[in-house]
C-alpha cells in the first residue's frame, strides 16, 4: 500500500503558447518588480555583477569569460530566487544570490558547462573567419580580395554570433528555472525549453531584442544601468516562466 499523502507527480515542463505581445507585459512585471524594493535589488545587481566579473579580473579575458559563462546559471539562479522570494514578501534579500550554491547545485553547474560548450564552438568559428578573411575574397590575383575577404568574415562573424547566442541564451534562460525550482534534469530542461521556445518563438525573439536594445543603452551610462537592467531582466524572465510553464 502506498504511503499517503501521495507526493505529487514530477514537474513535466509541458508549456503553453502567449501572445505575441507579452514580452512588454514582462518587462513591465520586471520594472515593477524592482521599483517596490530598488534598494535591495540594486545591492543584489551590484553582488552579481562584482561575482560575475570576478574571472575576468583573476584570470583575464581568455579563461575568465568562459568560466563566467559557467557560473552565470548559479548567479542568475540567485536572481530567479531573489523574484520568488519579492513575490511573497515584496522585497528579495541578499542571501538570495546564494541560493544557486544551496539549491540545485549540481544541474546548474550541468547547466553552465552545457552552454559553454556550445558557444564555444561558435567563438572559435568566428575567430576563424576573423583569422583567415583575407582569404575568403576573390582569389589571389585579384586585388581587392582582402577587402573583400574582410567584408565577407565581418558580415558572417557579427551575424552568426549574436544570432545563434540570442538563441542560445533564450534556450537556456528558459532551461534554468526548470532546474532550479522543480529540479529536472539539466537535458531534460532544455528540452522542455526547447519545445517552449518553439511554440513562442516570437515573443522569445521580441524579448531578445527589446533587452539587446536595453543592454545597448545601459552601456551609454559607464555601466551603471546595468543595475537597473538586471533585476528588471530577472524580474522579465521570472514572469515569462510562470506564464509559459506555470500556468498550464
Amino acid at each position: 500500500m502506498p504511503d499517503f499523502p501521495l507526493p505529487p507527480p514530477a514537474f513535466s515542463g509541458r508549456s503553453q503558447t502567449v501572445a505575441p505581445g507579452a514580452p512588454f507585459d514582462w518587462l513591465r512585471q520586471g520594472w515593477t518588480t524592482f521599483a517596490v524594493a530598488p534598494g535591495p535589488w540594486l545591492g543584489l545587481a551590484l553582488l552579481f555583477l562584482l561575482l560575475e566579473l570576478l574571472p575576468l579580473l583573476i584570470f583575464g579575458f581568455a579563461w575568465g569569460q568562459p568560466l563566467g559563462l559557467a557560473l552565470f546559471p548559479l548567479l542568475a539562479a540567485g536572481l530567479l530566487m531573489g523574484c520568488r522570494h519579492a513575490s511573497e514578501t515584496g522585497r528579495p534579500a541578499l542571501g538570495d544570490l546564494g541560493a544557486g550554491l544551496r539549491a540545485g547545485r549540481q544541474g546548474l553547474l550541468q547547466l553552465g558547462g552545457m552552454h559553454l560548450a556550445l558557444q564555444l564552438p561558435l567563438h572559435l568559428l568566428v575567430f576563424f573567419l576573423l583569422r583567415r578573411g583575407p582569404g575568403l575574397g576573390l582569389g589571389e590575383a585579384d586585388p581587392l580580395a582582402p577587402l573583400l575577404g574582410w567584408s565577407v568574415a565581418l558580415g558572417l562573424a557579427y551575424s552568426l554570433l549574436p544570432l545563434v547566442s540570442l538563441v542560445l541564451a533564450s534556450l537556456f534562460t528558459l532551461a534554468l528555472p526548470l532546474v532550479l525550482f522543480h529540479r529536472m534534469a539539466p537535458f531534460q530542461a532544455l528540452a522542455a525549453a526547447g519545445v517552449a521556445g518553439l511554440k513562442n518563438w516570437l515573443p522569445c525573439l521580441v524579448l531578445g531584442l527589446l533587452l539587446s536594445i536595453m543592454a545597448f543603452l545601459a552601456t551609454l551610462f559607464l555601466g551603471l544601468g546595468f543595475l537597473v537592467l538586471i533585476p528588471v531582466w530577472a524580474g522579465a524572465m521570472y514572469a515569462a516562466y510562470r506564464d509559459i510553464f506555470v500556468s498550464t
